[in-house]
């Protein structure tokens, strides 16, 4: 069994707590779908706090080597992600692309008739102190690096130009 193919079942909700657990040192945090909870009655916003769920399950030594290859993935002129991303977002980004297969193929229909794989991408920025973590899942299209990539590409970029990432350094 390898991760996308077979057996592994993940939902890209899964898939973004494991790459922000690889960002973060090694922490699976407590996910919000809030940042903020506003009492109705008395007007008064109270933020989420983060909440570790687990952590220590895996070394430094493997975590690093996890972290080096997604980083390579984005900024290796042979990675699977470079280049534009390494040119159009602002920060060092570290990814993994994905391609899981999704059907066992029938020889005896006409390749047009045969399912594409699901393409994936997994992404966190910046490299050196990270701030987001992204899953793009696109069913049914091709290749990871050809389908998913584009959508996270521009998403970053738009966080650390116009959104809440604005303004942070490479």
């Amino acid at each position: 069994m390898s991760v996308g193919q077979g057996d592994l079942l993940v939902s890209p909700f899964q898939m973004v707590l494991a790459t922000a657990a690889v960002a973060n040192g090694g922490k699976l945090m407590q996910p919000y779908v809030v940042s903020h909870v506003l009492d109705a009655v008395t007007g008064k916003s109270e933020a989420t706090k983060p909440v570790v769920r687990r952590e220590g399950f895996i070394s430094n030594t493997n975590l690093d080597i996890v972290r080096r290859g997604m980083w390579m993935a984005v900024n290796d002129p042979f990675g699977t992600a470079c280049c534009k991303i390494k040119e159009e977002v602002p920060v060092s980004v570290a990814a993994k692309t994905g391609t899981a297969e999704t059907v066992i193929h029938d020889a005896g229909k006409d390749a047009s008739d045969q399912s594409k794989p699901n393409a994936w991408f997994e992404a966190f920025a910046p490299f050196e102190n990270p701030q987001i973590a992204i899953v793009v899942l696109v069913e049914n299209s091709g290749e990871g690096s050809q389908y998913a990539v584009p959508a996270v590409r521009e998403t970053l970029r738009w966080y650390f130009t116009e959104g809440g990432g604005k303004g942070v350094a490479r």
